[in-house]
């Protein structure tokens, strides 16, 4: 009889596991499987399996990453402000970002702007300045402060009230009033047109001085000089000197006198006569003469003629100076033209005067010496 004819125990056996799967999650824990085969099932009373032929373990147990998350926006808010520019405020809830989630973008609050009309700013003052000076030392003036407006007013806002002066008395004292003169008047006329005369001015007091014042300086009149050229001076003669001695002791002869002349200045008036004459003589002692003869008296006259030029009027009796008073010097035509002027002899009925040039005067005193020699003296 056969024994034991069963086989000998076989134990069960797996092959070598498997690597393990991708877990199922990233995160927030997976799971993960791994197999094996099995190679040879227990037989015989042979050992049993230890496990089976598939493995799982979680994966991945760490938390998944959240990301910020916003929840709705509230209702605006009232605005902070009733003028002027205020704001209204709205706000959402946030949740946070956790395990290295995104975070929120954009703001958890947000503004709009509400009440932008302008609010009603009434005026406002600065500070007054210091008084100023008082305007006047006496008789009274007046000091004055300032102030500026700070903030003026709008929309309708209250106006600034006062004003931006004051004013205040000062110095009420009575001044002392100083003495002033008016302007002065016109020069009076000249009291003299020539030779210096005088001529005044006045003025009369505007103010008296007063209350301690000081007293007007200077007068009331001004005097000056005035009219100081030289007054014009005609010319003039001096009184004819005595007649000469007359040329013959017997008979006619001839005489002859002069006399000085004064010339004009400062554009006088020139003299309008004769600075010499001659005229017919007879010796009062006719006791040694042949006959008796009477004297005439006819002038010998330089004349000047319209015309510029010379001439002798009339000749009778040549007359021959005494050697005590020299000869007669015959003057240049500027001597003649300047000393003798036209004849004032109104008993001259001769013939009409004639140009008697300065180079014929010499042949004309020749031919008097002539005439002297003959008898009667006389020539014409």
């Amino acid at each position: 009889m056969v024994c034991n004819a069963h086989g000998c125990p076989v134990d069960c056996k797996f092959d070598e596991w498997s690597e393990w799967s991708e877990c199922s999650k990233s995160c927030s824990t997976g799971n993960r499987t791994a197999s094996r085969a099995l190679i040879t099932s227990p037989q015989w009373g042979g050992q049993p399996c230890d496990g089976g032929v598939l493995r799982t373990e979680y994966c991945n147990e760490q938390p998944c990453p959240e990301d910020c998350a916003w929840g709705e926006w509230s209702h605006y808010s009232v605005c902070s402000k009733t003028c002027g520019g205020g704001e209204m405020l709205r706000s959402r809830p946030r949740i946070s970002e956790m395990y290295g989630g995104h975070p929120c973008s954009g703001n958890e609050t947000e503004s709009i702007e509400c009440s932008t009309q302008g609010c009603p700013q009434d005026c406002r003052w600065g500070q007054w300045t210091d008084w100023s000076s008082c305007s006047k030392e006496c008789g009274g003036g007046y000091i004055k402060r300032l102030r500026e407006v700070l903030q003026k007013a709008e929309n309708g806002g209250d106006p600034c009230f006062g004003s931006n002066m004051q004013e205040a008395g000062c110095n009420f004292d009575v001044c002392a009033q100083d003495c002033s003169w008016n302007d002065w008047e016109q020069w009076a006329p000249c009291s003299a047109s020539c030779n210096g005369g005088t001529r005044s001015k006045s003025r009369t007091k505007k103010a008296e001085a007063a209350n301690g014042g000081m007293p007007c300086v200077g007068n009331r009149t001004q005097i000056e000089k005035c009219s100081v050229e030289p007054c014009p001076v005609d010319c003039t003669f001096e009184l004819w000197d005595s007649w000469g001695d007359c040329s013959t002791s017997c008979g006619k002869g001839s005489r002859f006198r002069t006399r000085v002349k004064k010339e004009e200045l400062y554009g006088g008036a020139p003299c309008q006569d004769v600075m010499w004459e001659a005229s017919d003589c007879s010796n009062p002692d006719s006791s040694s003469c042949p006959a008796h003869t009477t004297s005439t008296t006819t002038l010998l006259t330089l004349l000047k003629l319209p015309e510029g030029e010379l001439a002798w009027s009339h000749l009778h009796n040549v007359w021959e100076p005494q050697a005590s008073r020299g000869p007669l010097a015959i003057p240049s035509q500027n001597d003649l033209s300047k000393n003798f002027t036209e004849s004032k002899d109104p008993s001259y009925r001769g013939q009409a005067y004639k140009p008697c040039p300065e180079g014929e005067l010499d042949k004309m005193l020749a031919k008097m010496e002539a005439l002297k020699k003959q008898p009667g003296g006389v020539a014409t």
